[in-house]
This record gives structure tokens, C-alpha cells and sequence, in this order.
């Protein structure tokens, strides 16, 4: 028995196929009153399938942190293989890109370094594509130009892509080419004169999974549904994570951003299990700050430090202040409990 989600998707397919070339019908299966009862039925069979519990919808799954730390780990690797899945992953995750939407389609201009008003490098996307948000209809938004900025050190994205470039092909104009088995950093070419298939690119976070021993195994769209959940879980506002996906309707992200993350999670577990000491030590505790906003001199803080008392509570550290400041505006950010 299928879950909520194909019917849906089941009922969208009729609906554009209908109004589609070469039938091009001027009905809606969806709306139009003639077709009220078909969909008061198909909605009984969603709750019916709601009901018995066979609704077992499944979202995209996230990479999670420690697997995160793992790809990063392997991918550091230097190798025409590492190289190649480290560049389609720094783009997929970059830009947030769908599965393996228009991926066979990437040329080596597909992907451009540029450097911004402050010196600092990047990578943009200078072709636009055919998006299942935006197919180039006439009303359709400008699309937000995203950017994948260096970073600096081994992992830097803007450098890898850089040298991957570099050990192309120079008869294939593909983006994306079959790796050659052996070579040497010095030589010019890394890659034949071959472009990756269709399905070795559908497949490429799957061999990402296996390669780099990951407790999980990944999908394409699963990178994109990472990059979404760390923007939100860091706190960025919808409406901007929706200029890097692409998204028109800031609701659509809610199938995705639907899970707290490991970290989260066992935070919440330690809470709800009376042990916040397993929190304390798993969090980096901050030192307490003392901003002072005032022009007054610094003698007007009369050994503040000198005057806060720690005590262990258990595992636990707990402080109390004595302050005794004049003459000033003091932001006291006491992290410890």
C-alpha cells in the first residue's frame, strides 16, 4: 500500500498531463466543481490510509553531523575519484541543488570563479537552467544568484574546484568525466574523454555513503535537504533560505526542515531525563563577558572579577555575583547556571 505522498503526486501527474500538449484541456481535476465528489473520495482514501496507519510518509533524510565530519574526512583525500565527488558535492551543497536535476546538462562554463567588491573568491552559477521551480514560464521570478565562497585551507571549495577544472579533459566540454585510474599530481590531465552517465550521477551520494563508511546510506537529495536544516538550524530566516533553493512558497521547505538535529536531540533527551550535567559537558562553556557601553574610565569597575564566586554543584558549575560597578552601563552575560 502506497503512502500519502504518490497519491498526490499520483492526482498532480493526471492534472498536468491533462492541460499539457498535445491534449491541452481547459479542465482542473483539482478545483472544477465537476470533479467535487472524485475528490471527496480521494480524500476519504488519504484518511482511510491516515487512519489504519499506512500513511508512512518518508522525507528526505539529512546528513548527519558525524557523517558530515566523515565525508569532509575522506574527501580531503587527494585522488581524480576524491576530486571529482568533492567538487559535485561542494556544488550540490553550495546551491542546494535538487537529485540529479540538469546535472548531465553541466559543461565546464556551467560554473564560474569570480571575486567580490572585498577580494574575497567565489563560485557562481552562470547558466541558468530549467528548475522544477522555475521553468522559464512567463511569469517566473528572477532567480537568486547564489554563491560558494572560498574558505581557505584543505577543504576550501573555491580551490578544489579550481583544480579540478585545471585536470579536465580538454576534448570533452562536460563538467562532469570519468576519472582515469592512474595518474600522478603532475600530470595535465586526470580525467578521459568521457562524460559520467546519467545514472553514475544519480548515484553519486549513494557511492559517497559506501565510499567514506557512512552510517547511512545518502541519496542525491539528501544534500539538498542537509543544506537546508543546517541553514535552519543556524538560525537563518526562511524567506532567505528560499532564495538558495529556489523555493516560491516558503511552505514548501516545512517536508524538509522537519527534524531536530543529533546534537539537539541529545541535548533535549538530557533535559528531559533530569541529567543536565551530561548538556554541561557536552557544551564548550563560554566565559562570562563584561561589556561596558559607557565613555567612562575602566576604574570605575571595582574588581568585578575579583567579586564572582563559582561553587561546584555536582557536576555542575554555579556562580553568584557580587558586582559593585558606578559611573557605568555594564552587559553582564552570565553563561554559567
Amino acid at each position: 500500500m502506497y503512502s500519502k505522498s504518490p497519491f498526490v503526486g499520483l492526482r498532480a501527474a493526471i492534472h498536468r498531463h491533462l492541460r499539457a500538449p498535445p491534449y491541452e484541456q481547459n479542465i482542473n481535476i483539482l478545483s472544477d466543481r465537476e470533479f467535487h465528489s472524485s475528490n471527496n473520495v480521494f480524500l476519504s482514501v488519504i484518511r482511510k490510509l491516515k487512519k489504519e496507519g499506512l500513511d508512512k510518509s518518508s522525507h528526505h533524510m539529512s546528513i548527519s553531523d558525524g557523517d558530515m565530519i566523515k565525508i569532509r574526512q575522506y574527501l580531503s583525500s587527494l585522488s581524480p575519484n576524491n576530486l571529482l565527488y568533492k567538487v559535485w558535492f561542494d556544488l550540490m551543497l553550495g546551491f542546494a541543488s535538487r537529485g540529479n536535476e540538469n546535472q548531465r546538462s553541466f559543461d565546464k562554463d556551467t560554473f564560474v570563479i569570480s571575486t567580490d567588491d572585498t577580494g574575497l573568491r567565489y563560485i557562481y552559477q552562470s547558466r541558468i537552467y530549467i528548475t522544477k521551480n522555475h521553468r522559464g514560464d512567463l511569469n517566473d521570478s528572477v532567480e537568486s544568484k547564489r554563491r560558494i565562497y572560498a574558505t581557505g585551507g584543505l577543504n576550501c571549495p573555491v580551490s578544489s574546484f579550481e583544480l579540478y577544472i585545471s585536470k579536465l579533459n580538454p576534448g570533452n566540454t562536460c563538467l562532469f568525466q570519468s576519472p582515469k585510474k592512474h595518474v600522478q599530481f603532475e600530470d595535465a590531465i586526470w580525467y578521459n574523454n568521457k562524460p559520467l552517465g546519467t545514472t553514475t550521477l544519480k548515484c553519486m551520494m549513494k557511492t559517497i555513503s559506501k565510499s567514506a563508511g557512512l552510517t547511512n546510506t545518502y541519496t542525491n537529495h539528501c544534500v539538498r535537504a542537509t543544506a537546508i536544516n543546517l541553514l535552519s538550524h543556524a538560525g537563518v530566516e526562511v524567506r532567505e533560505i528560499c532564495k538558495l533553493t529556489g523555493h516560491k512558497n516558503e511552505q514548501s521547505l516545512s517536508s524538509y526542515n522537519f527534524d531536530s538535529s543529533s546534537k539537539q536531540k541529545r541535548i533535549y533527551s538530557s533535559i528531559l531525563q533530569g541529567c543536565p550535567q551530561t548538556v554541561s559537558r557536552s557544551l564548550p562553556l563560554p566565559s562570562p563577558s563584561f561589556t561596558s557601553t559607557s565613555a567612562s574610565s575602566p576604574e570605575h569597575f571595582q574588581s568585578l572579577e575579583s567579586h564572582i564566586q563559582f561553587q561546584s554543584v555536582g557536576k555542575c558549575l554555579q556562580t553568584s555575583g557580587l558586582f559593585s560597578i558606578t559611573e557605568s552601563t555594564v552587559t553582564v552575560n552570565n553563561y554559567f547556571k
